[in-house]
């Protein structure tokens, strides 16, 4: 999902990748010139200039931060590098990607006039170097830009503004609409302006100070529109699905029940799932996550391991591995693997067909069973699944799969 951020790629033709939240990418070149002496070895003059344009994405982005050359940090003022090894030899200069962007002055200027005001690259973001030719500095050939920006410029339904924002939700419903993989009739802007309040939650951490509960930082291609919508929803410790007609989404967070069934809503038995799977089961999670405290390279967050659960299941580690790319703290990434570890040992799933009353449920709500029968007092379930049938007798029944939940998951 995420392509090279350290690099700088030569292509003729490339996919133009999405960022939300911060993060530091490189790009393509997707356009170069030398200029000054033309010739071999004159174009190794000192005078002779290299231009480097180098596109980030293809979507107006909210701001460049920080700069880096081969690794070092710059600090261009209005494009220029005054201080340390590159003073007076490199200028950088931006386009944050807007769609009715003009062509870039200096640009213009400086490549002798093959780069005119028809070359807008209206709708990319991109940054340019002018590099002078000094084979001291410049020891590996042509320097490497990359670049912490500030991402996409998403909506918000909870505001009506459009502004820059890592808000795990608003990113996930903005995709949804990039990819077209939903229209806008199609979103159900209430449940994504509640979980994005929950994703905006403040959170107390362990070593001191707060961060938001969920949040989405990250790079990204557009050639695997599932895998990248799982992962979003993963950053969330959430759940997506498509209900009469529209896309629903829930973050992770315990909800108050709806609604409790009773014997006198069911329209037959009651199917049960006591035990789920040992294989998927598991006491201790891994895995990756990227930001600004691993120069925004895959790194190991601390595992989540659980006594309890260890204990349960004999003293013997059983470990999954959970990467979160789109995830730029260990404290968040801990706290999405913690949720991903406790719900699978809430185990019991319920498959049965209700009245009509419980039309009016929809997957993602949390409602309360009681069973006497079963020994069930106002317990806590997740709708799951849900649909409408006929039974035997002809009549419309509501079946529903349920997931057992609890509010310390």
């Amino acid at each position: 999902i995420n392509p090279g951020t350290a690099v700088n790629m030569l292509q003729t033709a490339a996919a133009a990748p999405i960022i939300y939240g911060t993060t530091r990418v490189g790009g393509v070149v997707f356009y170069q010139e030398v200029t000054g002496p033309k010739t071999i070895p004159q174009a190794r003059r000192p005078e002779s200039q290299l231009l480097r344009v180098v596109g980030i994405c293809g979507h107006e982005i909210s701001a460049f931060t920080q700069f880096f050359v081969d690794g070092e940090e710059v600090f261009p003022i209005d494009g220029i590098i005054t201080t340390g090894k590159y003073a007076g030899k490199l200028r950088i200069y931006t386009e944050t990607g807007a769609s009715n962007q003009a062509a870039n002055a200096p640009l213009m200027q400086a490549s002798e006039g093959l780069w005119t005001s028809e070359h807008r690259a209206y709708g990319i973001a991109y940054m340019w170097a002018n590099a002078t030719f000094d084979p001291n500095l410049y020891t590996q050939g042509p320097p490497t830009l990359t670049a912490v920006i500030e991402g996409k410029k998403i909506y918000d339904p909870r505001t009506g503004v459009t502004a820059y924002s890592n808000n795990a939700a608003l990113c996930l419903r903005d995709y949804l609409l990039t990819s077209q993989i939903a229209a806008d009739d199609e979103i159900d802007d209430t449940s994504f302006a509640a979980a994005a309040n929950i994703c905006d939650e403040d959170v107390a951490l362990n070593a001191g100070g707060t961060e938001k509960r969920y949040a989405c930082d990250g790079y990204f291609g557009t050639d695997k529109p599932m895998d990248i919508i799982n992962e979003l929803v993963k950053c969330m410790a959430g759940s997506l699905w498509y209900t009469q007609g529209t896309w629903v989404c829930k973050a992770g967070a315990y909800t108050e029940p709806v609604m409790t069934l009773t014997e006198d809503d069911a329209r037959g038995p009651l199917s049960i799932v006591t035990r789920t799977s040992r294989r998927d089961l598991f006491n201790r999670i891994t895995g990756t996550f990227r930001g600004s405290t691993t120069n925004y390279q895959d790194d190991s967050y601390p595992p989540v391991l659980s006594e309890t659960f260890l204990a349960a299941d004999g003293n013997q580690i059983s470990s999954t591995e959970i990467d979160l790319p789109f995830t730029a703290s260990p404290s968040r990434a801990q706290r999405i693997a913690k949720i991903f570890l406790y719900r699978p040992r809430e185990q019991l799933l319920i498959t049965a067909s209700f009245g009509l009353r419980a039309a009016e449920l929809t997957p993602g709500d949390v409602i309360q069973l009681t069973y006497p029968r079963l020994g069930f007092s106002a317990k806590t379930f997740e709708v799951m699944e849900w649909g409408f049938a006929l039974n035997d007798d002809g009549d419309i029944v509501v079946p529903i799969t349920l997931q057992e939940i609890s509010a310390g998951v």
